[in-house]
């Protein structure tokens, strides 16, 4: 539906702001790639209007704006398409972290003249009365976000705890190089290959020593001629 595609994209530059940076505080205006993303959330929708894709994976780098991108899509799910008693959460690892998005969004809030007098912000939310909505930051592990009814989540670092499930300071070097570990005998020769995903080598470089030697006893006590880690 170009139309719904379109008014989401058209809708989040007309109202969204740089909160920080030298373009702050300028309007926000759409990369294409931003607009490409936008347009198959809420422009791909069924015989009854309604969008198809209820979860969205979005992968960027570092400092790259994705506090900015995430706080304008959850303007707009919590404005414009969400309706009365919209819940919205930004969640992440740490409460510091899920405060990124969350204060984006609420300087935003606070630049339009008519939303800063009808929006609260409370102790650990921004509360609208008018429409009986809130939005809140949340940690991975708070017990409170039990029993949520969002009509938005924003996840942040969500593949930084994916892609390092592997990896963990309380295992050894042998249950870390047993976590994805293979036998291969290619050409008469016996060779054992360990994977362990790791997003930051700052994390993995202090064991290495730690690593080498269980590769190395591990070498022998199976006969390996080459032991590798991935």
């Amino acid at each position: 539906d170009a139309k719904k595609a379109n008014h989401s994209i058209e809708w989040i530059e007309a109202h969204t702001y740089h909160t920080e940076g030298p373009l702050a505080p300028g309007a926000f205006k759409l990369e294409l790639w931003q607009k490409a993303f936008l347009s198959c959330l809420f422009g791909i929708v069924d015989s009854e209007g309604h969008r198809q894709f209820r979860e969205a994976v979005l992968i960027m780098a570092r400092k790259q704006g994705k506090s900015l991108f995430a706080a304008a899509i959850e303007r707009y799910v919590w404005l414009e398409e969400g309706g009365y008693g919209t819940k919205v959460y930004n969640v992440a690892p740490k409460l510091d972290q899920a405060r990124l998005a969350f204060e984006a969004h609420y300087q935003m809030i606070s630049k339009d003249p008519r939303l800063a007098k009808l929006a609260k912000k409370r102790r650990t939310d921004v509360y609208f009365a008018e429409s009986n909505s809130s939005a809140m930051p949340v940690a991975f592990s708070e017990r409170k976000s039990d029993g949520a009814n969002p009509s938005y989540v924003s996840l942040d670092e969500l593949g930084q705890q994916i892609f390092s499930a592997s990896w963990s300071d309380d295992k050894t070097a042998k249950e870390l190089l047993f976590s994805d570990f293979k036998e291969f005998h290619i050409a008469g020769h016996a060779l054992g290959i360990s994977q362990v995903t790791c997003l930051e080598a700052e994390s993995i470089l202090p064991r290495l020593n730690e690593l080498l030697a269980a590769m190395e006893k591990l070498k022998q006590l199976r006969g390996y001629d080459m032991v590798l880690l991935m």
